[in-house]
């Protein structure tokens, strides 16, 4: 049975439950200054690396996370880094900004509290999980970078986090009167209750964040991809793909995704069949343990 690829219309409008819900969380819809300044500096052509050392030499804990990395498999280097210089210098822009995202993202998936049957441990190991397989995707298709792929991966349900911290006590009780599955899936059950769905959530959120465009219709459409011209519809198919990636791992919390099959549009445009979404499945375990390492479980 192919995936129903059933979503809202494409508009730059989004539903007035997710304004509601953003101005509930103050403390979720503002990254850290450090993030921030990072995600700037990677905007500006001219940003020197003087610049982003003096940045990442006021947050410790950031800096060694960019030394682990540095000295990470991801990178394979044959002598240890033990300078904040060389490892800057060594992974560049993207990753250093994408490591600070993570960071931020990191805390939010561990700060919720809410009684609920969806643990945000699990929804962050799925995240990681998905972000893996994007990236793994962008370089078997050799079709966009891979840190991009990585951190619309990691991005991509962050609106369940929306979710959970605005309403808090009333998510613990949906989440518990979704236990047994909508039978209109997952999606449905959303718009059903909050009037807006994670993908919503999520869009305004890294719209909160100036995040670029590319991010939001990637965070919004992963799970109908179709909906969007072609011209914009790579980003949000490798998500949507990876989404699927992880529930063959049965890697963390699956529930948002009510098809395991990968839609034939997406593979035609990925230029997959469905036995290399499985032979990825089968070969990313490891690596997904060595992502939770560096970012956290």
């Amino acid at each position: 049975m192919n995936a129903v690829l059933d979503c809202q219309d494409v508009t730059n409008d989004l539903p007035l439950a997710v304004d509601i819900a953003i101005e509930k969380i103050r403390n979720l819809a503002t990254l850290p200054t450090v993030a921030t300044q990072i995600i700037e500096m990677a905007a500006c052509p001219d940003t020197g690396l003087n610049e982003l050392h003096a940045i990442i030499n006021g947050d410790p804990a950031l800096g060694t996370r960019i030394l682990k990395l540095a000295n990470s498999a991801f990178y394979g280097v044959p002598r240890q880094i033990d300078s904040l210089d060389r490892a800057v210098v060594m992974l560049g822009m993207n990753a250093i900004k994408n490591t600070a995202i993570a960071a931020s993202l990191h805390k939010v998936f561990r700060s919720s509290s809410t009684p609920s049957a969806l643990n945000p441990r699990d929804l962050w190991l799925h995240s990681v999980a998905v972000a893996v397989a994007a990236k793994q995707l962008a370089i078997t298709t050799r079709t966009l970078k891979s840190d991009v792929a990585f951190l619309a991966g990691l991005i991509h349900d962050i609106g369940i986090m929306v979710e959970m911290q605005a309403y808090s006590i009333r998510f613990g009780e949906w989440a518990k009167s979704i236990a047994t599955p909508h039978e209109n899936g997952f999606l449905a059950a959303e718009q059903e209750f909050w009037g807006a769905t994670h993908q919503d959530f999520g869009a305004g959120l890294c719209r909160k964040w100036n995040f670029p465009f590319h991010l939001e219709l990637a965070t919004r459409y992963h799970h109908c991809p179709d909906l969007l011209p072609e011209d914009q519809r790579l980003l949000p198919t490798i998500i949507h793909v990876a989404d699927i990636i992880a529930v063959r791992m049965d890697a963390g919390f699956t529930g948002t995704v009510d098809h395991a099959s990968v839609h034939p549009s997406a593979l035609k445009m990925l230029g997959l069949s469905d036995q290399d979404v499985d032979d990825l499945a089968a070969t990313l375990p490891e690596e997904l343990s060595q992502a939770i390492t560096l970012l956290g479980s």
